[in-house]
């Protein structure tokens, strides 16, 4: 995110906030005012829909709306449902949209996945509002409406002829050869301009350019999941070490002599110079730390010699000694 908008969890506070208060959708419907107001809306409306995988964490949703600690943002209300559904894919949400000519959208509907389109056609039709910048209600009804055979139904053509809205919709094969069975009492059939519903892919791509931001938002979203979860994983691991470290400091702290200090450098400290003294003394010998121990008259138990054993390997960095043998030390040359 750019600097110039400042911390992300800020901006993410105000689209919140927007979204509650309903400030988006009140710029969107100042946009398509203008927009309408100059021309730039051909009323030659397109629906369609689709069916959008839910994300795996909307499984474990809350039921009961009410007990949410913070409730969905946005001025429409929310559906019982809350737009998911359940078919064979899963669960799953169908975006219902009514898409003008130029690929602008009009009204969004949201559904469960396993809602039919046709019993949505009058719904998205009606949430279609545009408001004019002078006096006067806002438009509601297009020139022209163009569906696929999914929206054919009765009622739906009733619907567009009591408005006066012009259809393009195809008729499905098995109702053609319906209404030929019954000859003259299967009335006329409906007019489709098949050249007219080529200008149906409008809907189709603004569809699919959807589609696509789902897909990438829900990848991005399954990435930050699991960069999360590595996040959290490495944290864990680093504070298993840290409480090591501290134990073992804490061990040392009470083995240490009581005139000397382990975090001190070794010359200043009355173990380490035993310990050098003892390997300058016998630069040819090979000597364990329980050897070493046995030499110096230090305390055989096993605390003990861990602590040496740890000495030793310091000393092994440092450059001082050297290693011939699993266990055994020796006076570097």
């Amino acid at each position: 995110m750019p600097e110039r908008y400042g911390p992300w969890d800020r901006v993410c506070d105000l689209f919140r906030c927007w979204q509650g208060d309903g400030t988006w959708a009140g710029i969107v419907t100042r946009l398509q005012a203008e927009a309408d107001a100059k021309g730039l809306i051909t009323w030659d409306v397109n629906v369609d829909s689709t069916v959008c995988r839910a994300h795996q964490h909307a499984a474990g949703a809350s039921k009961k709306g009410d007990l949410r600690k913070e409730p969905p943002g946005g001025i429409a209300v929310e559906p019982a449902d809350h737009g998911i559904g359940r078919s064979r894919g899963g669960l799953t949400t169908k975006v219902h949209l009514a898409v003008e000519q130029g690929q602008k959208p009009l009204s969004v509907l949201i559904t469960a996945g396993q809602r039919g389109d046709s019993p949505q056609f009058e719904p998205v039709l009606d949430a279609i509002g545009v408001p004019r910048l002078g006096r006067g209600r806002p438009r509601r009804r297009p020139d022209r409406v163009r569906a696929d055979k999914a929206y054919d139904s009765r009622r739906n053509r009733a619907c567009l002829r009591r408005r006066g809205i012009k259809a393009t919709i195809p008729v499905p094969a098995d109702r053609v050869r319906n209404r030929q069975k019954l000859g003259s009492r299967g009335g006329r059939p409906p007019k489709f301009d098949r050249t007219d519903y080529r200008g149906r892919h409008m809907n189709t791509e603004i569809l699919a350019d959807l589609q696509a931001q789902h897909d990438e938002t829900a990848a991005r979203a399954g990435e930050l999941r699991h960069q999360i979860a590595h996040l959290t994983a490495a944290l864990t691991e680093t504070e298993a070490r840290l409480a090591d470290l501290a134990t073992t400091r804490k061990v040392i702290a009470e083995l240490a002599p009581a005139g000397g200090s382990e975090s001190g450098p070794p010359e200043t400290n009355t173990t380490y110079q035993a310990i050098v003294n003892a390997f300058n003394q016998h630069p040819d010998q090979q000597l364990r730390a329980r050897e070493l121990h046995e030499l110096l008259g230090l305390p055989t138990d096993e605390a003990s010699v861990n602590v040496t054993r740890a000495r030793l390997e310091r000393l092994l960095r440092q450059g001082i000694l050297t290693q011939p043998g699993r266990g055994r030390y020796q006076k570097r040359t």
